[in-house]
């Protein structure tokens, strides 16, 4: 999947800006529902890695065009409180696709992983469809030619069709004076993403994106039942039920960050979370070193890093872990 989310990742470039934000999403919601579709009906490895990197395209479409089209169509005011909806959407998801993975896990055959990949199409369709009553970006709309169309949508967005309002005149030129600016003084080609001044501001921007997958989260969501085996938690359900809680926190504490994003800041907020994943993280792997050893978790005979009857460390992993996600 990480593989298709770099091909979407670096397409979206081209296609947000010639098919407009409305039909890229359209776009990148049917392109997962062929992925989920082969992943569904997989016969072997290579159809399910197909399938994979075809979702994985339509990840790399979405994640980059949503928040885009969300800040083009959004009220400045609630900007960013509106952007980051689309990360607690990520986390419902997410609780909600593990707890179907949990129950299917309890059925025997090859239904148990058939039912979770068919019903991740269920979302994607929903999305593409309910696009179709939103609105094109006021941004991509003026970039084209058509100011008159633009500045309609921002009426119907912030003025209740008033185009005289003082938020739709504000929004109007603010859009207008950036895109005679990029037309003017704007990269027309990635060697320009070189000029001076701009190197710096690339490496920010790809920096905080390229830290925030490597910050541990996804191991610490995705793999987080060989965290708690490795920390001495054993049995299916026990595990499974530990996990839970994981990805509960996970959306509860995304409400705090929606709610008072706008007023703290995005920079405050992101130096306090990331140091506090950052000490969190150190401990989890501290109690690891200190108390585990090399051991057998299973019948398998497979060799892991274990912690072994130390209750304390285990819960102390476990709770550690969980203020990881609360960060």
């Amino acid at each position: 999947m990480p593989a298709g989310s770099l091909i979407g990742a670096l397409a979206v470039t081209q296609l947000a800006d010639r098919l407009g934000r409305k039909k890229t999403i359209m776009l990148a919601g049917v392109i997962w529902v062929i992925g989920s579709v082969l992943q569904c009906a997989s016969i072997n490895r290579g159809m399910l890695v197909v399938g994979r990197i075809i979702s994985g395209i339509s990840v790399g479409l979405s994640s980059a065009v949503v928040p885009i089209y969300q800040s083009e169509i959004t009220a400045p005011a609630i900007r960013g409180r509106m952007v980051s909806l689309q990360q607690w959407s990520i986390t419902w998801g997410i609780l909600i696709q593990y707890f179907i993975q949990f129950g299917c896990s309890y059925i025997d055959g090859v239904a148990s992983f058939r039912i979770p990949w068919g019903l991740q199409m269920i979302p994607a369709i929903v999305l593409s469809l309910g696009m179709t009553v939103f609105p094109e970006s006021p941004r991509f709309l003026f970039d084209h030619g058509y100011e008159d169309e633009a500045l309609q949508v921002l009426a119907d967005l912030h003025g209740r069709g008033d185009i005289k309002n003082e938020l739709v005149v504000l929004e109007y030129e603010e859009i207008k004076q950036q895109v005679y600016f990029e037309r003017t003084e704007g990269a027309k080609s990635y060697l320009d993403l070189l000029n001076p001044g701009n190197p710096r501001r690339v490496m920010l921007g790809m920096s905080l994106q390229m830290w925030s997958q490597l910050c541990g989260m996804n191991i610490m969501m995705y793999y987080i039942i060989y965290v708690f085996e490795g920390a001495g938690l054993t049995g299916r359900r026990s595990n499974l039920i530990a996990d839970s809680v994981q990805y509960v926190l996970n959306v509860a504490m995304t409400v705090p960050a929606i709610i008072y994003i706008d007023k703290w800041g995005r920079r405050p907020m992101l130096l306090v979370g990331t140091l506090l994943m950052g000490f969190w993280m150190f401990l989890v792997g501290g109690l690891q070193g200190r108390f585990g050893q090399w051991g057998e978790l299973d019948a398998n005979g497979k060799t892991v890093w274990v912690i072994s009857d130390n209750q304390a460390a285990t819960k102390a992993v476990i709770v550690c872990s969980y203020l990881f996600v609360c960060r």
